[in-house]
């Protein structure tokens, strides 16, 4: 959960003015370009841990409090902006994700034209057997 932090820890402010200063108020909204990076760390975390097996409970909790945390340290009407940005890209994200998984086929998988093909040619087979069965039976 290192990366989970991403967006406070490279954010534009820096520390020796903080220092200098002390706190000078809500933060601007950052760019897209950063709410996108941390769009995909936190999908890339959830499909990890997916992918291991492990319960994405935990993590999506723990990605949540992040955000919270995060936007805190915003405005209200910046706070709006930037979980608006961050659903787009998120979704975005999700979107890329399934037209990918959708373009993967498996080599070695059956054709399903064959496998169609397959259980027509086994239908008229059956229906062949049982009539020759019952015209044999019935005399």
């Amino acid at each position: 959960m290192q990366q989970i932090q991403y967006l406070t820890l490279t954010w534009m402010r820096p520390e020796r003015v903080e220092a200098a200063e002390g706190p000078t108020g809500p933060l601007p909204v950052p760019d897209r370009a950063r709410i996108r990076r941390v769009a995909e760390i936190y999908f890339t975390q959830v499909k990890e841990a997916e992918r291991v097996g492990q319960k994405t409970d935990e993590i999506l909790r723990q990605q949540v409090e992040a955000l919270r945390a995060f936007t805190l340290e915003l405005s209200p009407e910046a706070v709006h902006d930037f979980m608006n940005m961050f659903t787009e890209e998120s979704s975005a994200l999700e979107r890329e994700w399934l037209a990918r998984k959708r373009d993967w086929r498996p080599r070695t998988g059956v054709p399903p034209g064959f496998v169609t093909a397959l259980i027509f040619l086994v239908t008229i087979l059956a229906i062949a057997l049982a009539i020759r069965f019952a015209v044999r039976f019935a005399v």
